[in-house]
Parts: structure tokens; sequence; C-alpha cells
């Protein structure tokens, strides 16, 4: 029976080293078998653990012992050829830019443009090879805040968290969100690391929930069916009439929030208008 010819401890430390952090599998498996050639396990037996022929087994220690650590590599030309080539790779890699969530308009684009044609397994296999992934997109406010403004507002923030960690004032946190009742956000393929930002539309259906809560206490929530709208100008406007004890009245500097019809007084509370402004229009 055929096996390695002895090894040298420089060379077991090599292939160990490559069998456990090569990045490519075929070089892995080849370090491995030379290991196991080299500990007596013959070659049909590392053949089964691979699922090759012991013909290629064979051939992994013929190249080893001819060419060295090189002769476990792929050489140039070997395997299958691609389909498509380097500028026709190109035009795919153009064609998901401007077509990113539609690959059977990727597949027909490049078929009229090269004649050939492909499924679109082969196009994902080419989005993972240029680092793409198929995830889904993300919702993005349509106008993003002023940098100016939202400066000046990390420093009014600070000094009013200060001034309620001396006691001189209650301090809430108050935000919105929305639930879309309207179909979900589509798959697209993407960079690694980059997501496709869709505009939001306030026109669509959808269940929206403002929210206040104060430092270290539970989260008061009042869902609403109306429309919601994320521009600091609305923001600014919108009053919210939460109850409050009497007690509680020094504390309220801020006069805020939606617009619901508040009744005057309900059993010795008031509804006082508290006013948040939002951390982007301050």
């Amino acid at each position: 029976m055929k096996y390695v010819a002895p090894l040298t401890e420089v060379e077991i430390q090599t292939l160990q080293e490559m069998h456990r952090y090569h990045p490519s599998r075929r070089a892995r498996m080849r370090a491995h078998s030379l290991l196991l050639s080299h500990q007596g396990i013959a070659m049909p037996q590392i053949a089964r653990i691979y699922q090759v022929d012991y013909r290629s087994v064979s051939s992994w220690i013929n190249q080893w012992q001819t060419r060295g650590l090189v002769g476990l590599y792929d050489q140039p030309g070997a395997g299958r050829r691609p389909i498509l080539s380097l500028d026709e790779q190109q035009k795919v890699h153009q064609s998901l830019q401007d077509s990113p969530k539609d690959l059977k308009k990727v597949v027909h684009q490049l078929e009229q443009e090269t004649g050939k044609r492909v499924s679109p397994k082969t196009i994902k296999r080419l989005m993972k090879k240029n680092r793409y992934v198929w995830k889904r997109s993300r919702k993005a406010p349509a106008k993003a805040p002023d940098p100016h403004k939202y400066a000046r507002s990390k420093v009014f923030m600070n000094q009013l968290q200060q001034r309620a960690a001396g006691g001189e004032c209650a301090l809430w946190y108050f935000d919105g969100t929305g639930f879309c009742l309207t179909p979900c956000i589509p798959y697209a393929g993407q960079p690694i690391g980059h997501t496709i930002e869709l505009p939001a539309s306030s026109h669509n259906q959808r269940v929206n929930v403002l929210a206040l809560q104060r430092h270290f206490s539970a989260l008061t929530t009042f869902p609403h069916g109306a429309s919601r709208h994320s521009g600091c100008k609305r923001q600014r406007a919108m009053v919210l009439y939460a109850p409050v004890t009497l007690g509680d009245r020094s504390a309220c500097s801020a006069r805020v929030a939606v617009g619901l019809k508040a009744p005057a007084s309900r059993r010795g509370r008031v509804w006082p208008a508290v006013r948040l402004v939002p951390q982007c229009c301050e």
C-alpha cells in the first residue's frame, strides 16, 4: 500500500497550519490527507473520509513528493471554465446596481447584451464571489437632520440631563414609530456592510405608536391610527396630553404632544400640555 514519505517536524507543523487556517477547502483537505497518510491510514480510508476516489489521494501524495507544498494548490486552468468573461461579469455588476431587487431582470438584460442565458443561481454565486449578500432593504427618512441643529440639540440634551440629575426637573424621553400595513420590504442584492435604503412614504396605512419614558421608569405608549410625519417642523407642532398629578405640575417644564382632546380635569388629575422638543428640532 502506498503512503507518503516520512515527514519532518517542520513539514508536519506546516501541513497542520495549512489544514487549520488556509482559506481554500481543497488545500485544507489535501494537507489533512497527507497527515493521515503519515499516521499510517491507507489511501482507501482517506478517500472514504473525503468522499473522493483513492486515485485522487494517490495523486496528492505524488504532487507533494515531487513539487512540495505548491503541489497541493489548484493549478491555473483547473476546473470548469467560467460561463461569463470578466467584461460580462462587470456588466452583471452594473445591472445589479441598477436592479438589485430583480435578478430575473438582470438575467434578461445579460441575455440581450451578450446572447448568453444563465440562471438566477449563477447570478447569486457571482454576487457571493463579489461579496454581495441577499437581504432586506431598509426604510430611511426622506430627509436627514441638519448637522448644526443636531449638534446644538446634543448640547441642550446634556444640559437637561444634568438638571434632571440635580433634581431641578423631571426629564421625559419621547419618540415615535410606526408599523406599516402594506406588504413587507423586498429583498435585494447588496454589498456586505451596505444596506439599500428606500424612501419612507407618509401615505401608507400604518399603526403609529408614541412613547414616553423617564430614566429608570416604565415605558408609556400611545397607539394611534393617524398618519405620522417625521419632519422636524411637524414634530415641533405636535401636542400630547398626558395625565399628571397635581403635585407633579412643577416638574413639567416641557409641554407635550398628540392631537387628542383633553378634559379639563378628572378626579384630581389634570392633563397639562407638556412640550417635548425632538432632539433634531431644538
